[in-house]
């Protein structure tokens, strides 16, 4: 129900905005003529803040209705008889250059099979890994140094002497 109340909000906004848009462009021109001189009219200031005022609520309250028409019948299309898949879903399908959702399995299949291909032949090639030969050591004999002589021995040497 929330869904519903928000759609039919939406587009009676939109509603709205769509005939405000068309009521100021009307207005706009009504001035311009009036101005350049191609209309003559008895209306005064006033007068014309009073229709203008007038029309624009008139044009809100068309505006409200058309877009609550408009959010009705859309929602009975897309949500309740499942006959339109939406905007989206229709710009998707119809627009060129592709035309993505008409082509049938095995142009689909192919067409995956050869990025498949292709991804597999880019993964190959940055996967091989060079082999590098290890460097050649030279081989050094490690001596140890010859630990000095105990004074204990030495010494006991000495004794004897």
């Amino acid at each position: 129900m929330a869904k519903k109340s928000l759609y039919l909000f939406l587009t009676s906004l939109l509603g709205v905005f769509l005939f405000f848009t068309i009521h100021r462009v009307v207005v706009f021109l009504f001035l311009y003529f009036l101005a350049g001189g191609y209309l003559q009219t008895s209306l005064t200031y006033y007068q014309f803040l009073a229709l203008d005022f007038y029309s624009l609520f008139f044009t809100v309250c068309l505006g409200v209705w058309y877009g609550i028409w408009l959010g009705r019948y859309w929602y009975e299309m897309v949500y309740v008889q499942k006959s339109h898949g939406g905007l989206a879903h229709h710009l998707a399908t119809k627009m060129p250059p592709h035309h993505r959702s008409y082509r049938s399995e095995d142009e689909k299949n192919s067409a995956v099979q050869s990025r498949l291909v292709s991804g597999l032949e880019k993964l190959e090639k940055y996967s091989i890994i060079k082999t590098i030969k290890p460097r050649q050591f030279k081989r050094t004999l490690v001596r140890k140094k010859a630990p000095k002589r105990l004074t204990s021995i030495s010494s006991s040497k000495k004794k004897e002497t």
